[in-house]
């Protein structure tokens, strides 16, 4: 093993944010908009049950539950805005 003192320290790496996917971005311009429903179609029932828990985590993350509900049919997702709901 080697000890070294007064080492030229490389730069840290540090986790700068995370990346919002298109369905986030998508889903936060719906919330400040006026329309009712929303639907995200994706090529196999698969990928849109993977999309469907990144958008139901970002909902319970912020606390959308009262705002707006998320489901999924088939390669479908759809966001309706609830009807006793407030802006966001």
């Amino acid at each position: 093993m080697n000890i070294k003192y007064n080492v030229q320290l490389p730069e840290r790496k540090s986790f700068r944010g995370a990346v919002k996917s298109d369905e986030i971005i998508a889903l936060e311009s719906f919330l400040l908009g006026k329309m009712k429903n929303m639907c995200f179609e994706y090529d196999t029932p698969e990928e849109a049950k993977k999309k469907l828990s990144c958008i139901q985590a970002y909902r319970r993350k912020n606390g959308h539950k009262n705002i707006y509900d998320v489901y999924r049919n088939e390669n479908c997702i759809y966001t309706v805005r609830l009807e006793n709901s407030k802006k966001a």
